[in-house]
């Protein structure tokens, strides 16, 4: 899961990388090191970096990202990604929302008719048998 040193070719390589095994920690946050932690041999890639962030965003850990972000960088320089961060954290909240409760749905349906079927009493007589 390393990823190599030239933007574009890089950018791909980790996209491949993702489809087989997305993880939210994974490799688009390795490449995120790569371009903003320097090197004798590389320079930061700001620029890479934010492109990074802006396209790929959603993939990578928020605290992750804050953490690596030098302190030179703005919040319009990462609006975009701020607002899908936020935008997908809410939607999935809603989802986890709208899953319990349907769950609840269901167990109290379920709870329902095994209390209907409790109440039916059959008497076995020798006729029955």
């Amino acid at each position: 899961m390393v990823c190599y040193s030239q933007p574009k070719p890089t950018l791909s390589y980790c996209t491949r990388i993702y489809q087989s095994d997305p993880n939210p920690k994974g490799v688009f946050l390795v490449l995120l090191r790569i371009y903003l932690r320097p090197t004798a041999d590389h320079p930061i890639l700001l620029p890479s970096a934010l492109a990074l962030i802006a396209s790929q965003g959603v993939r990578i850990d928020a605290q992750e990202v804050l953490a690596l972000l030098p302190p030179m960088v703005t919040v319009r320089d990462v609006h975009s990604f701020f607002v899908r961060t936020l935008r997908d954290g809410h939607a999935r909240k809603n989802e986890a929302r709208v899953v319990k409760e349907v769950l609840k749905t269901r167990k109290e349906q379920v709870d329902r008719g095994l209390m209907r079927l409790q109440q039916k009493r059959v008497r076995i007589t020798d006729i029955r048998m």
